[in-house]
């Protein structure tokens, strides 16, 4: 089987791909299209059509890394009998994130710290400036691998917790009850904690809207790592600037920079979410840690393997869907 990578890892990641893929796999690597182009397998977030009919081989794309561009998915619906897989390597780290979002926004660990840096003991003394989140309710929208890492902790701490996912489909361990979408609007009013996970695609977008956060409890909260849009930005302002949402922790957002020259001069939203207290902000970087390369690899190895050995890798995408 042979396969073409778009971009050549650096040597440390390179050496890890090599020794997790089998035997009788050759590689390509560059920009250009090999000559004779005859790879089985491509991978490469965003091929152009060029690359795409190059090799009359082509039965597989991989894109190494998760999601999926708006136009990448309309070149490959072109494209019907060559499928395209990605793969989930930042998932744990993800999951991390979402919960480190969590628990600063239930303790307010963000502005505690910035009083106590200034001398100010006040919320020692305050009884209701956090939330227990132990025999709470959690509610996960989009139970994937980062939903599972996710609920696995939850569970662990003592909250009770449900998904839902596109279809209902069960845990196949039977722990987590899960719920089909058509069902959101039934489990909000005891979600406590709505943790958004969910991948984001056109169906998805303003999943979560004013309907939807005011069906939440009073004091209940937010974490949002999938993508801004996913949570209309209007209603999750509102619903934070007046304190129906007691927090939320938010890694995506609405606004990004447009170019380098801007990366210190733009706010993630047309909202002041940055004047709000009860929001800890980060930057879209929940997947950057300092395995990230060699997970990446490793998972990309997992995916061609399964395609060499005729078996079918578990992270297909859904082209019609967009995930």
């Amino acid at each position: 089987m042979k396969v073409h990578f778009h971009d050549k890892p650096d040597t440390p990641e390179l050496k890890t791909l090599k020794e997790a893929l089998n035997e009788g796999i050759k590689l390509t690597f560059g920009p250009d299209i090999p000559q004779p182009a005859e790879y089985d397998i491509l991978v490469h977030g965003t091929p152009t059509e060029e690359q795409i009919e190059a090799s009359q081989n082509l039965k597989a794309l991989i894109i190494p890394y998760a999601g999926l561009s708006r136009r990448t998915r309309r070149i490959m619906l072109g494209y019907p009998d060559i499928a395209v897989y990605n793969i989930h390597h930042n998932a744990s780290a993800t999951a991390e994130m979402a919960l480190a979002l969590l628990f600063s926004a239930t303790k307010n660990i963000v502005p505690f710290d910035s009083r106590l840096r200034k001398g100010d003991w006040t919320p020692r003394y305050d009884d209701n400036c956090s939330i227990l989140l132990e025999g709470k309710n959690a509610l996960i929208l989009g139970y994937g691998s980062i939903g599972k890492n996710v609920a696995r902790i939850l569970s662990a701490i003592g909250m009770k917790v449900t998904a839902i996912n596109r279809n209902g489909k069960k845990d196949k361990n039977g722990e987590i009850d899960v719920f089909p979408v058509s069902q959101l609007h039934e489990h909000l009013p005891s979600a406590n904690v709505l943790m958004v996970t969910i991948p984001y695609s056109p169906e998805t977008e303003d999943m979560i809207n004013s309907t939807e956060l005011f069906l939440m409890p009073s004091d209940s909260l937010l974490v949002n790592v999938s993508r801004g849009p996913v949570v209309n930005e209007k209603a999750l302002f509102k619903a934070l600037k007046t304190r129906h949402l007691f927090g939320a922790g938010l890694d995506v957002w609405y606004n990004y920079p447009k170019s380098k020259d801007l990366i210190q001069n733009t706010y993630p939203s047309d909202f002041a979410f940055h004047e709000l207290d009860n929001v800890v902000m980060s930057p879209h970087r929940a997947g950057r840690v300092f395995e990230k390369e060699h997970h990446r690899m490793s998972h990309v190895a997992e995916v061609i393997n399964n395609l060499a050995m005729g078996l079918e890798p578990r992270t297909r995408v859904d082209l019609e869907r967009g995930y």
